[in-house]
């Protein structure tokens, strides 16, 4: 009996290792798989905010209802435009001020603006719908013997399209205000860059009047109080930074008339002392000039085109209106290394 203890022990301790090893009969071990990469599911809270800033002229991104880095800048955008805490976030504070904001509709302010040519409204032509425009809507209705709902129906609508053109203004009575046509693209792009560095536009600034210029022009007039008519009014002008007398600005720099040798000269000293050009300032536009010029334009937030326009030469410190004279006028003083 002595000399089967020991192999019964040996037994014991091999059935018990074998059972904390083994697999239970009929399974198969698999290897753990690392988690799949799942793409982000669309939000419609987020879809509906990115549509209602798209409306407001504060986003041009795609309406996927994916967050991003151009969704949340709208929404600080819009936080500081309204005078939220700017956190970049959805919260409740935010998107109660999203749903609660009018959004500009094409169809309303056509409404507006036929009211208003034939005299039954003298409100802001801004896409939103009011007390205003609906008043006006029954006063137009009651002077065509339709009946009286405030809405623009089927029979309004037909109604407006066809109503005789208006009376000319009679004389001494109020005129709106002049508006500035910004039809040359130099002009557009100004604009586009002023309205971009105050925060309303966010487009590349093409020198193409559209939609997203449009609505950003608006935005800008509502946010200082002016009358939203979408217009470039002289007093809109005065407040973007513009001396309307003076604008639309000329074109400097057209393809069809070679740049002054004394205006190139004077550009390339420039762009050599603050350290965008290298070449000699001889007074002739090459591609090293307009790479430095395009470098320089980047740096200060223009447009990086390496054409002169007139928001570039007034970042260069010429005036854009006597090129020619502030190119002339000296520049650099004695201590100022060339």
């Amino acid at each position: 009996m002595k000399t089967l203890i020991p192999i019964v022990t040996v037994g014991l301790l091999a059935g018990c290792t074998g059972s904390s090893a083994a697999t239970p009969a009929g399974t198969t071990y698999a290897q753990p798989q690392p988690a799949a990469y799942t793409q982000p599911q669309p939000s419609a809270a987020v879809r509906d905010a990115q549509q209602r800033l798209s409306a407001l002229g504060l986003y041009a991104g795609p309406v996927d209802g994916v967050w991003g880095p151009d969704t949340q800048v709208a929404v600080e955008r819009f936080q500081r435009n309204r005078g939220l805490q700017v956190t970049g976030d959805l919260n409740q504070v935010t998107t109660s001020a999203l749903q609660a904001a009018p959004l500009p509709s094409a169809t309303i302010r056509d409404t507006q603006q036929r009211l208003s040519a034939w005299g039954f409204y003298d409100g802001a032509v801004d896409g939103i719908w009011g007390a205003d425009t609906r008043r006006a809507v029954e006063r137009f209705q009651r002077s065509r013997g339709l009946a009286v709902t405030g809405d623009v129906n089927a029979a309004t609508a037909s109604a407006l399209r066809s109503a005789p053109p208006p009376a000319p203004v009679a004389s001494g009575a109020a005129s709106p205000p002049a508006a500035t046509e910004a039809t040359d693209p130099t002009a557009v792009r100004t604009v586009q860059n002023r309205l971009h560095q105050l925060g309303f536009f966010n487009d590349p600034a093409d020198g193409v009047w559209g939609p997203s210029t449009q609505v950003a022009l608006e935005n800008f007039q509502r946010a200082r109080g002016l009358d939203v008519s979408g217009q470039l009014t002289t007093p809109t002008l005065a407040a973007m930074g513009f001396e309307p007398g003076s604008f639309p600005p000329r074109n400097t720099a057209s393809a069809a008339e070679p740049l002054n040798p004394a205006v190139v000269q004077s550009t390339q000293r420039e762009l050599r002392r603050l350290g965008f050009y290298r070449g000699a300032a001889d007074g002739i536009w090459g591609p090293r000039s307009q790479e430095a010029l395009a470098r320089f334009q980047q740096s200060r937030g223009l447009q990086a085109s390496g054409e002169f326009n007139p928001a570039t030469l007034s970042a260069l410190g010429f005036d854009p209106n006597n090129l020619a004279a502030s190119a002339a006028r000296p520049r650099y003083s004695a201590s100022v290394p060339r």
